[in-house]
């Protein structure tokens, strides 16, 4: 599958209808600096997945306006052509006050969804005022949808956690609309989801999709046997359908991906010029091995698990010593949240500690990056790294490990990934580990110090092939034929 085929496939399943696809993260950010209106490619794997399919198909994309300066550059409907340097599609910007975005997101998404979702025992928080500013936010969003769409048919294609009730609100006024709700992130079993106060709520909300779409079969099952479980609906199991309310909603896995040959031509057309400057600008001899780290700044990534493998591996290996760098680029966020800033603070410690207790003269066996880098810079850092280390406590997929084998046209190297992402279940020659387990990690990583090129190149081809062939067109490409094979009765015109 490529962006020509997609775009044949999605223009004969939906014909004339409006694409149209709502997140909370916009793709192009619009801020100032030193005065002067400057874009900038949004970080994330929603981002990554979701931009070069809008670009190839083209459509709408109504997210939230979270740059400074993105007021700047819209036109009186809020809506600016993107990519800035060569449009193919339209962003509409949603505003939102500041007590709304607090309920909406910092409240209910990032301190109720994104704990409940993440088994890395934290405790999600329930806040009723919260509650009330999350669905006002999603009818928020809701009628910028309907204000664009109009009397025109559409396929409304919602994303994540942010957005559980946007679909229900668009359906109450236009039924026929086809609307498909994709997760990106992990969901619970019964037995987690249903301490939620709002857990009914929740899920009759997104059972308004015609489709829903998981990262594996197992997020789909948990899916299933929390409606189940709460509400009077019937499950089907073998065609994983269920029916509440005179309605049908499909339920399937899509494990998302990446745009494998952009990834591979930009990691091509970096220079070994470009990757020794990087490593001096760090202080990295030019032939010292670097394990490298690409994750944000949260909870559920294992940065410190791998801080403690790296601080083991020094102590019981002393020969390794000024032998590879550490370097972990672990980009800000929800800064505003208290979790995360005692995340923060713990990870900056054991930097800190790491580097005083095993650096030697010039060489910090730790190099920590906490920085916002651009997405040509992330896929220039992993391509400096040897082997990369992702050690994720709970992941939904985790497109860095893709991003890896697609970045790796040349040296081979090594990829070490957590059990619990979801990309294990497709990156099946990655050394596995449980990233609970220190031990397993600082194991890991010696084995990959020291595994034979010829076993590398083996493992990384396998690695390649799949993610090449399985790319975020194919994904896409396997979400809209899904759509195609609704039943008529879900809506008037299809």
């Amino acid at each position: 599958m490529n962006r020509q085929r997609l775009k044949g496939l999605i223009e004969q399943t939906i014909g004339n209808r409006l694409l149209v696809t709502v997140s909370h993260s916009e793709p192009y950010i619009t801020t100032y600096i030193e005065g002067e209106v400057k874009w900038k490619y949004a970080a994330g794997g929603l981002v990554t997945a979701l931009d070069p399919i809008m670009e190839a198909c083209g459509g709408l994309w109504v997210a939230y306006g979270a740059g400074d300066a993105d007021k700047e550059v819209v036109d009186s409907e809020g809506k600016v052509n993107v990519p800035p340097d060569s449009p193919n599609y339209a962003l509409k910007r949603v505003s939102l006050s500041k007590s709304i975005v607090d309920g909406y997101l910092n409240g209910i998404s990032n301190r109720l969804f994104w704990p409940l979702c993440h088994f890395v025992y934290v405790r999600p928080r329930f806040s009723k005022r919260d509650w009330e500013q999350y669905k006002e936010a999603n009818k928020i969003f809701a009628d910028a949808v309907l204000s664009e769409i109009k009397e025109k048919d559409a396929f409304v294609w919602t994303h994540d956690y942010h957005m559980c009730f946007c679909s229900k609100y668009v359906k109450e006024k236009r039924p026929e609309t086809i609307g498909v709700h994709f997760w990106h992130i992990p969901w619970p079993g019964p037995e987690i989801f249903k301490i939620c106060p709002w857990a009914e709520e929740i899920l009759e909300g997104l059972l308004m999709n015609d489709l829903i779409g998981f990262q594996t079969k197992e997020f789909a099952a948990n899916f299933m046997d929390c409606v189940d479980q709460t509400l009077e609906a019937r499950i089907d199991r073998i065609s994983s359908s269920i029916f509440f309310k005179n309605r049908e909603t499909r339920i399937r896995d899509f494990p998302i991906s990446i745009d494998f040959e952009n990834v591979s031509r930009i990691s091509g057309g970096i220079s070994e010029g470009e990757i020794e400057k990087l490593k001096r600008y760090h202080g990295i001899k030019g032939d010292m091995p670097v394990v490298v780290g690409v994750d944000r700044l949260d909870y559920t990534k294992g940065i410190p698990e791998k801080l403690l493998a790296i601080r083991e591996l020094l102590s019981e290996h002393p020969e390794l010593r000024k032998k590879f760098v550490f370097v972990q680029v672990a980009s800000p966020t929800r800064a505003h949240v208290y979790e995360y800033q005692v995340h923060g603070e713990r990870v900056l410690n054991l930097v800190d500690k790491i580097n005083w207790q095993y650096s030697e003269g010039a060489w910090k066996p730790v190099v920590f990056i906490s920085d916002f880098i651009e997405r040509d810079g992330l896929i220039k850092y992993l391509k400096m790294g040897q082997i990369c280390l992702i050690t994720s406590l709970h992941d939904g997929m985790n497109l860095v490990s893709k991003e890896f084998v697609a970045a790796r046209n040349g040296d081979p190297g090594v990829l070490i990934l957590s059990k619990f992402a979801g990309s294990i279940n497709e990156l099946k020659d990655a050394i596995m580990i449980n990233p609970y387990s220190v031990e397993e990690i600082k194991n890991s990583i010696l084995k990959a110090l020291v595994m034979s090129d010829e076993e590398k190149r083996t493992r990384m081809s396998k690695m390649r092939e799949e993610v090449k062939e399985h790319d975020v067109f194919r994904w896409a490409a396997e979400l809209v034929r899904s759509v195609s094979r609704l039943k008529p009765n879900a809506y008037e015109k299809f």
